[in-house]
């Protein structure tokens, strides 16, 4: 049987009719099909996913879990699910983390603070768009913000990202 555009013989006596086949070649047939991988999520990336989970869940002071979140307990929750261990209070990941100057732009997954002086009083996880996911003690529980409100903006202290490097490293 003559091989053309509509149907060939592929070795074996079989006519495919309505395949082409570009080479005839043995060896074409051997090799894999070149796949290009998916990148992963970035750490931050996936923080910011496991936060939006976490939408509607309650606030409770000291919370650190779906039962019920304070700021920092959401931060630390949304980490550990996936895969890094950060500490526990807002002033401590605030020291464990690298501060952003005010020209470099947000990723999901940087931690925004706010204050009323100096002190962090508050954090969230930015999710990009401009806004961020808390836990927030009025208006209650776990919620997606702008930080463009005038409330945010008049409290906005610094945003910082969570990178480890090998010189303090992050435990799992």
């Amino acid at each position: 049987m003559a091989a053309d555009a509509r149907s060939r013989d592929d070795g074996i006596g079989v006519a495919l009719p309505g395949v082409t086949i570009g080479s005839t070649s043995p060896f074409d047939a051997q090799q894999p099909p070149r796949e290009t991988p998916t990148p992963l999520p970035s750490l931050g990336a996936q923080a910011v996913t496991h936060a939006l989970g976490l939408i509607g869940s309650p606030y409770r002071y000291g919370g650190t879990s779906p039962s019920g979140f304070d700021c920092s307990g959401l931060v630390r929750y949304s980490y550990q699910l996936a895969g890094l261990s950060l500490p526990r209070a807002t002033g401590q990941q605030r020291e464990t983390t690298r501060r952003l100057p005010p020209t470099e732009a947000l990723q999901a997954g940087d931690l925004v603070f706010f204050s009323r002086g100096k002190t962090a009083l508050h954090v969230g996880i930015f999710a990009g768009d401009g806004r961020f996911v808390h836990a927030a003690t009025h208006g209650g529980g776990v919620r997606l913000e702008s930080l463009a409100t005038p409330h945010w903006r008049q409290r906005f202290l610094e945003a910082r990202r969570v990178a480890p490097s090998d010189d303090q490293p992050f435990p799992r």
